[in-house]
């Protein structure tokens, strides 16, 4: 009788310590997946702003140097793990995990679907210890890793989904309702002052107003540099009717089609930072355009002298 359960004793110790060997391979995989609406250059592009993550990173235990620009520095730290950026490529990064001196080597790859959405995969794996409890260990750190991993991707997808955390500017796509406009060509050696745009716009206003009709919208800035030395801007108005034009002013026929607008508060320097968020976003989304991007004159930039006041809004055509 003695025999008999010492033989159950032993059999059941081989198959507990049998069962770790069986259930948990002897190399671990994590991997977790995540998609966005958001097309793969416009995700890369985010991603390689390292400075960007704390935008979006989860909050868990704090970050480490979160506005960093080298890779070295840029370290973050979720649920007592530690994420440290080592490296970019073409549609890839990758990390370094670290918890308690033990360095796990990931990497986050970008696939595009349909062109205008992306797969994000971060994956990495690792050899389990032949010794069953420490297998079991190393499972349950894998399965807390998985978890984070998740829960990281999440934050990225749902930043990552805004277009304006994307590209600094709310993009919208609107239909255009200007069709009849009347122009002035006006040439100055250097960038026009707001006393020279606004001098077109009420010699254009005055034409207007002498034949009887109404303006549809803002009026339109399309400025142009040539050359050095030589600037060639269209000041324009939409109006309700057709004129014939006189002297240097001009009828020209507007074709409505879908327009994107961007409206941006602020001068100069944030017009032409949102003329470039605005052509990142065509370049991503390889659109075609079917006009330059003319600035609408909300402000009346006349009166109101403080630039940082001033509501702009940038339109293109697109079909």
């Amino acid at each position: 009788m003695k025999k008999w359960l010492l033989y159950l004793i032993v059999i059941t110790v081989v198959i507990l310590f049998s069962i770790p060997y069986i259930l948990i391979p002897s190399e671990l995989k994590i991997s977790s997946l995540t998609k966005t609406e958001r097309n793969i250059t416009g995700t890369f592009r985010s991603l390689s702003k390292t400075g960007d993550w704390s935008k979006w990173w989860p909050g868990g235990e704090g970050k480490i140097m979160p506005f960093c620009t080298d890779f070295s520095e840029c370290k973050f730290i979720f649920n007592g793990y530690k994420y440290v950026i080592t490296g970019k490529y073409y549609n890839a990064l990758t990390i370094t995990i670290s918890k308690e001196n033990q360095d796990y080597e990931s990497r986050i790859d970008l696939n595009s679907l349909n062109g205008d959405s992306t797969y994000i995969h971060w994956a990495y794996s690792f050899q389990t210890s032949m010794n069953p409890f420490v297998r079991i260990k190393s499972y349950r750190e894998a399965t807390r890793q998985k978890a984070n991993m998740d829960s990281i991707l999440l934050h990225l997808k749902k930043f990552l989904d805004v277009t304006k955390n994307v590209y600094g500017q709310n993009i919208l796509l609107t239909m255009s309702k200007d069709t009849t406009l009347i122009v002035i060509n006006l040439k100055t050696p250097s960038y026009p002052t707001t006393e020279d745009i606004y001098r077109s716009i009420r010699s254009l206003r005055d034409y207007a107003s002498a034949n009887n009709a109404k303006e549809n919208n803002f009026p339109m800035l399309l400025p142009n540099k040539n050359n050095p030395g030589a600037y060639e801007t269209f000041v324009a108005l939409s109006i309700n009717k057709e004129l014939a034009g006189k002297g240097n002013i001009v009828q020209r026929r507007y074709v409505p089609w879908k327009d994107l607008m961007v409206e941006v508060k602020g001068g100069d320097s944030s017009i032409r930072r949102a003329r470039a968020d605005l052509n990142n976003y065509i370049l991503d989304n390889q659109l075609q355009v079917k006009s330059k991007t003319f600035e609408s004159l909300v402000t009346d930039r006349s009166i109101e002298k403080d630039s940082s006041k001033w509501i702009t809004r940038l339109i293109c055509s697109i079909p």
